[in-house]
Order: structure tokens, then C-alpha cells, then sequence
């Protein structure tokens, strides 16, 4: 393909995104792309052959925008850095991650604090770390689902991850869910969860995708406390014990009588 042609091929793209973003993808057309940009329909289908694949060449590019604005630097690499570099690189992404607009401002200094305290133990536990990791994607995720809510709904319900998901190897993995999965099988081998990491995948993404859609329908308020003990329960590790209640001043005045 000349330079020309890779050009037009990806301001197609480009502008399927932006319709997708807007009007959903259920009425992207190349008729109407090729109207938007100038072009004859002839040329658009010189570059893509059907819907189904001007889709899946703007799944990609979805997958990336998305997996950039939602997975901190430290996570979106082949080979996690460990120890101190972790704890130098990969928290301050972690934290600013973390702290999304959807949550109330009381919620704001719970996600805050969750991202200090990943700060402490982000060198000693990989595992801790990838936990912190996959609740600030998850958050941001939830954001994501109000502010662009049509282009979260391509990601997950696009004929991309379909294929991607249902058949391993029929397309080359889209980076968000690459992102995912790795993450996914990190922590099911340092957890020894008892479910495998595309499972466990499939369960993440069914309860941020249910939960966000109860948040925005009003069903549900935003918990952050909620996604650190879903994710737990997933891994089949228990949930933090709540600490007992303080008695009240009275009556821990009575009983050091």
C-alpha cells in the first residue's frame, strides 16, 4: 500500500472512531464515511470490505485509546519491573489512575488512600501491586462508561473482542485486552486462584460492566470498597475482617470502673 493509501486508510479509521464515540456503532456505515470524508464509497470499500472489518480495524484502535487512558505505564509492558523500581515508576500512574470523577468526594479519599497504601507495600508484593493496578483500571473504567459511554460499549460488546475472546488466535489480541489478561494470569499464578486467567478475565469484565451499568442507571452508588472485595472474592481469597466498632466514651468510661 503507498503512503497515500495507508493515509486514507487510516483517516477511515479515524473517523469510524469518532462516529462510533458519538452515534454508536450500530450506525456507522462506509456510505456515510466515505460522505464525512470526502471520499467516493468505491474508495472506502478499496480499503475495507465490509462493516465487519472497518469494525474490527477501529476495534484496535479503540483498544488503544482506551488502554491509554485507563492502565498506568508500569502495567502496559511485556515485563513488569519489581522491588523499587515498581514502587518508583509505577505508583504515582497507580494513584493518578485512582482517583476518577465518579466517585463522590468522600469516595475520592478512599480511592486516595487505597493508592497511598499500595505505595508502602507496591515493592515487597508484585502481587499487591497488580491488585492496585486492575482496581485503578477498573475505576477509570467506570468514568469511562459515563463520559464516553458508546465507545466503552464498543470495547465490550464490539465484534473485535468477540473474536478475540471466543477464538484465541483467530485475530491478533487487541492491546487493552492483552493488557488484561496479562494481568489476569499474573496474579491467578501468585494467588493460585482456582480459576484460570481467561475465566477470571471474564468475570472482571462482567462485574465492571454490570456495575457500571447499575452506577449509571441510579440502582447503584459508586463503592470503592466494593471492587477491592468483588476482585478479592474472585482470587477466592477472603475479604478483610472488619475491625470491631470503639465502644462509646460512656460506656468505655464504665467499664475501666
Amino acid at each position: 500500500m503507498t503512503a497515500r493509501g495507508s493515509e486514507t486508510r487510516q483517516r477511515i479509521v479515524d473517523q469510524a472512531v469518532c462516529d462510533i464515540r458519538e452515534h454508536g456503532y450500530g450506525q456507522v456505515s462506509l456510505r456515510s464515511l466515505a460522505a464525512e470524508l470526502g471520499l467516493t464509497t468505491g474508495s472506502v470499500y478499496r480499503h475495507f470490505a465490509s462493516k465487519e472489518e472497518l469494525l474490527n480495524a477501529a476495534g484496535y484502535e479503540m483498544s488503544r485509546i482506551i488502554n491509554d487512558a485507563v492502565v498506568p505505564p508500569v502495567a502496559d509492558k511485556s515485563e513488569r519491573p519489581s522491588g523499587d523500581s515498581v514502587a518508583a515508576s509505577g505508583n504515582t500512574a497507580i494513584s493518578d489512575i485512582s482517583t476518577s470523577d465518579v466517585a463522590s468526594d468522600g469516595d475520592h479519599d478512599d480511592i486516595e488512600d487505597r493508592g497511598a497504601a499500595s505505595n508502602v507495600n507496591a515493592g515487597s508484593d508484585a502481587a499487591d501491586s497488580d491488585v492496585e493496578i486492575l482496581l485503578g483500571i477498573a475505576d477509570r473504567l467506570l468514568q469511562l462508561m459515563r463520559d464516553d459511554p458508546y465507545g466503552v460499549e464498543f470495547l465490550f460488546f464490539g465484534p473485535l473482542y468477540g473474536t478475540a475472546t471466543r477464538q484465541p488466535g483467530a485475530v491478533e489480541q487487541p492491546r487493552f485486552l492483552a493488557t488484561l489478561l496479562g494481568i489476569c494470569a499474573r496474579l491467578c499464578e501468585r494467588y493460585d486462584a482456582s480459576v484460570d486467567p481467561k475465566q477470571l478475565f471474564v468475570q472482571i469484565w462482567a462485574f465492571i460492566q454490570g456495575y457500571g451499568n447499575l452506577i449509571m442507571r441510579g440502582v447503584a452508588e459508586y463503592d470503592a470498597s466494593m471492587l477491592r472485595e468483588a476482585l478479592m472474592r474472585l482470587l477466592g481469597k477472603p475479604s478483610p475482617e472488619p475491625s470491631a466498632p470503639s465502644p462509646p466514651p460512656d460506656a468505655r468510661k464504665h467499664a475501666a470502673e
